[in-house]
């Protein structure tokens, strides 16, 4: 199920000195191909208007005409769509410019080359007319008009008049129909309108070479001032083009005109009227010479000041070594300027942004000195970005951004976001409370890991820091504060505190808080970034003790891999029994966390690539203080599956001091079918085991849990695999292994021939090509980065572009390669840090170039089934462009019991509507994958493997696929076949 708006997390990375803006909210809209917005406008029930061109025909867009359509979105004040339509013909249509109109309804301007559908009195000619839509308060078409003759025509820009008509910009290169000009080539072309939309009078401008109109404003005296382009005529320099300013009185006489640039291309994208009567015109220039001054190289945003009649104030080339442009200007309420704009640069007047492409905004005073700018990651190509101040004095932004959703699908799509200068903060400690008073103490103990949420019009986020502080920047306005906290055992004072800011405020708000048990809460985490057969591999060890009281003698036993030998530690060994290694800690006092790493080696011999092997940790005390729930019997149960000759024998057994009051139910599954399903009800101590065939099948066992238990969960599970031989691989973590203790984790990774650098690994993986998972079941997530480059990495920020689906307030940072900084944006991205990691290059030092990062996360209660939840992240390198992952995804389904015999996950999703045949199946070099059970059609293959990572895909316009395998490796791989987005078919083949 694809999202047509979605709240896609970007980084903001402005750092700056001045005051900067904060995203209160930010939308995508978009559907199977590219959407493309280019202007925004606030309307007068504080909601907003956007006007552009769409190719899709799904979803919102549905109603497209064929090729390009002009769509018109609304959207409410809080960014929600209120409605989209579309507006076109079969062939192309785009709509540039939007304006409200006196009666509440819309003026939209763009052009058009179709001469069907919502298109009528379309001239012909070589490409396309300029067309004017009028639509009503609802969206709905008034009236339409094609303006233009048998060349082509384009409108650029549109406003509405004093007597309720129209002023048209843009550009003709015809002589007849319409058109009254005498043009030889593209002529500026002003048109009038009356509030019908017929033609009162028109004016062109043409000069020796081509022209055009890109903006028109209103002036105060009555008139309009018009900023467009012509070609430039300079001797001996290469083809160029300048900017051109005209400005015209009520009649469209010209009153006075000046051109603006240097030798190569200089272009102006919005102008307006300046309080001193004179204007301000924004665009772009490549020149170095002429009227500009200052360029950086390559291409500079251009901001041009002049007097009432057009001669030059000041003018600034904003940018650096990389591509920048200005596309919307405001002047401000001080007497500066707002520009908005794109950025590539991470030098020259960019000093200090990350190297990344993205949304600008700068601040200039009325000298042209820039106060700060901000920037907002979003990798579009260079693009108008269109801005508007609305009622409120907050900024309005629109541009097009490709992948913004996060689905990888390379579509362009539409972005808006809404920006307010935080002048208020809320900050604070949370801290432990043992003297029960519930009164602020500098001295008492600060407790990190808390979220902060600031409920109010909008919400706003913070974690504590090592002692416990936060700080959250917020806008005027009242909120509630509520904490999230990583220990069952503690518990703040008062959790809905009320607070109300006025304009520069800083409240402090602190949270005392009590001890609910005086024991300690320690957990643990174990990861690798990956195995490898017959080299060393390094497994991270992270413990915190999230308790009201110290544990003492703490101490780590960790099981390795049958197959593993302990090579070296970095906290000296304690103890070894074989494979059980002991790590003594000490005392671990509140609030501390510690890590260490283990070596091993991967024997060669006794395994095979693609192996999952398993280790696991367990800290010690290991008791739970919490009183447990009255529904909860006292039983635990806990699951193995062992290898007995040809056989597997499952094992259920009850480690809990109570005996299971009522019978639950077990489901044992072999690759991807149910195997069998049972009964089964133990007393404390009790066991019971069942044995089946063995093949080299992939067997999970899963056994409920007791109503009420401690932990949480409706379920534990064990999966093995290579019993009496190898017939599958990468099954192994597409099962939850649901430990039922909170003190224990088990860390299951498939061995692998080579690394995929910067990616992002989910666990569990979920069943089958659908990736289904059940609601309310944790995922784990890992990040790996490498150092790829080409010098040492001394600062690594990986920012997780977390899903609405996913409950930020149960995020539990794990295990890590390196030291950490765990943060919150204000807007709820979750954020790590590694200052001076000192991280060599991949060719100086393959091995020490790899990390990684590990964090734990829930899903939001009562999610339906369906659902899909997709993840990925961005990696930053110092200021480098960032890297972004592959995109994880997950469905909610019904996996387990209590499905009956037969394939796994059918209670969930829509059987396929076909089957697909492989042959053969294995694979050596070609393979035909036949589709059967549906009509030809537009289908698309989508090849994965075992993780999840897409690694080929395939169109077809018949009933059948000719797979070509290339240089992929063996093993097993999942593939679904696509019609319009839908799934209507799934498999997997094996390559050998």
């Amino acid at each position: 199920m694809r999202r047509s708006f979605s709240l896609f997390s970007f980084l903001i990375f402005s750092v700056l000195a001045g005051a900067q803006p904060v995203i209160q909210w930010q939308t995508v809209i978009g559907g199977n191909m590219d959407d493309e917005v280019y202007e925004i406008r606030q309307t007068s029930d504080g909601g907003y208007i956007a006007v552009g061109a769409s190719y899709s025909n799904t979803g919102l867009f549905s109603g497209n005409h064929g090729q390009a359509d002009i769509f018109v979105v609304k959207l409410t004040p809080s960014g929600a769509v209120e409605w989209l339509n579309t507006f076109g013909g079969s062939s192309n249509d785009w709509g540039v410019s939007i304006r409200q109109t006196h009666d509440g309804g819309y003026i939209v301007a763009g052009s058009t080359s179709s001469d069907d559908g919502d298109v009528s009195g379309f001239h012909g000619g070589l490409w396309a007319d300029a067309w004017v839509i009028k639509l009503d308060a609802t969206g709905q078409m008034q009236w339409q008009k094609c303006l233009g003759g048998q060349e082509s025509e384009y409108a650029a820009a549109i406003r509405q008049t004093p007597d309720h008509g129209y002023i048209v910009a843009g550009a003709t290169s015809s002589n007849d129909g319409d058109v009254n000009c005498n043009n030889e080539s593209y002529s500026i072309w002003i048109v009038k309108l009356d509030q019908t939309g017929e033609i009162e009078w028109q004016s062109c401008f043409s000069e020796s070479s081509q022209g055009g109109a890109d903006d028109i404003q209103l002036t105060s005296d009555g008139g309009y001032i018009v900023a467009g382009w012509r070609m430039g005529d300079q001797p001996g320099a290469d083809p160029n083009q300048d900017i051109w300013v005209i400005k015209l009185d009520e009649t469209g006489t010209q009153q006075w005109e000046r051109i603006l640039g240097g030798s190569k291309i200089d272009l102006v994208h919005n102008i307006q009227e300046t309080l001193d009567g004179g204007f301000i015109l924004a665009g772009l220039t490549q020149s170095d010479d002429g009227d500009v001054t200052g360029f950086h190289g390559h291409l500079d945003a251009w901001v041009v000041k002049l007097d009432a009649n057009g001669t030059i104030q000041w003018e600034k080339a904003l940018g650096g070594s990389g591509a920048d442009q200005a596309s919307a200007i405001r002047q401000t309420a001080d007497g500066g300027f707002l520009l908005a704009g794109y950025t590539a640069s991470d030098d020259g007047d960019l000093a200090g942004l990350p190297n990344v492409k993205g949304f600008w905004l700068v601040k200039l005073n009325e000298t042209a000195e820039v106060e700060w700018q901000w920037g907002h990651e979003a990798r579009p190509f260079p693009t108008d970005v269109s801005m508007d101040i609305g009622q409120d004095g907050r900024i309005i932004l629109a541009g097009i951004c490709m992948e913004c959703s996060g689905d990888n699908s390379g579509r362009m799509q539409m972005w808006a976001a809404k920006l307010f200068f935080p002048n208020s903060a809320i900050t604070g400690r949370v801290h432990l409370d043992p003297e029960g008073d519930c009164q602020p103490d500098n001295a008492e103990t600060g407790l990190a890991g808390w979220l902060i949420t600031a409920s109010g019009l909008q919400t706003f986020f913070a974690v504590t820091d090592s002692v416990g502080r936060y700080s959250i920047p917020v806008d005027t306005g009242s909120y509630v504060l509520t904490t999230s906290r990583p220990s069952p055992y503690l518990e703040a004072c008062d959790d809905l505190i009320p607070v109300t800011l006025v304009s520069n405020d800083t409240i402090p708000i602190d949270f005392p808080s009590h001890a609910l048990a005086d024991c300690p809460y320690l957990t643990v985490d174990i990861a690798t970034p990956l195995l490898r057969r017959c080299f060393e591999n390094i497994y991270t060890v992270q413990y915190c003790n999230y308790g009201a009281l110290a544990a003492e003698d703490a101490y780590i036993e960790v099981m390795l891999d049958p197959h593993m030998q302990y090579l070296s530690s970095t906290l000296p060994l304690s103890g070894q029994n074989g494979n059980l290694l002991r790590f003594d800690l000490g005392d671990v006092d509140i609030n501390e966390c510690g890590n260490f790493q283990i070596a091993i080696h991967l024997d060669c011999d006794s395994t095979v690539l693609g192996q999952t092997h398993c280790v696991e940790a367990h800290i010690f005390p290991d008791s739970l203080c919490i009183p447990p729930s009255a529904e909860w019997d006292g039983s635990t149960i806990e699951v193995d599956a062992v290898c007995q000759g040809d056989s597997v024998v499952f094992l259920l057994h009850n480690t809990g001091a109570g005996a299971m009051s009522q019978q639950r139910q077990y489901i044992i599954i072999e690759d991807d079918l149910v195997l069998m399903q049972g009964n089964f009800q133990l007393d404390a101590g009790q066991s019971e085991t069942i044995a089946v065939d063995a093949a080299g099948a992939t067997f999970h066992v899963e056994a409920q849990q007791s109503p009420g238990h401690p932990a949480g969960i409706a379920s534990t599970g064990a999966t093995i695999e290579g019993c009496n031989g190898w017939m599958t691989l990468g099954l192994f973590n597409q099962w939850p292994l649901n430990n039922p203790n909170p003190f224990v984790a088990t860390d299951c990774r498939q061995n692998v021939g080579s690394f995929d650098p910067n990616d992002k690994n989910p666990f569990p993986l979920g069943f089958g090509p659908q990736r289904l998972i059940e609601p309310g079941q944790d995922i784990e997530y890992m990040i790996r980065f490498q150092n790829t480059g080409t010098d040492t990495a001394f600062k690594v920020v990986i920012v997780d572009v977390l899903p609405p689906e996913l409950d930020l307030a149960t995020l539990r940072p794990g295990a890590s390669s390196h030291a950490y900084v765990y943060s919150i944006t204000p807007d709820g991205k979750p954020v790590f840090t590694s200052d001076n990691i000192l991280l060599p290059d991949s060719t100086a030092n393959e091995a020490a170039s790899q990390g990684f990062v590990n964090f734990r996360i829930s899903q939001q209660p009562g999610l339906p089934l369906g659902t899909e939840i997709a993840n990925s992240a961005l990696i930053y390198f110092d200021f480098n462009e960032p890297i972004e992952t592959n995109t994880t995804l997950h469905r909610l389904g019904v996996v387990f019991p209590w499905a009956p015999p037969g394939t796994v996950g059918t209670q969930s999703v829509t059987p396929p509507a076909a089957g697909v045949r492989v042959i053969p199946n294995p694979v050596d070099d070609t393979a035909l994958l036949q589709v059967e059970g549906i009509a030809p059609g537009r289908l698309r293959l989508v090849l994965s493997n075992a993780v999840g990572q897409v690694l080929h895909t395939q169109e077809s316009t018949g009933t059948a696929f000719e797979f070509r395998r290339g240089a992929m490796p063996a093993g097993l791989y999942f593939f679904r076949i696509e019609r319009e987005g839908r799934v209507v078919g799934t498999g997997k083949m094996v390559l050998r």
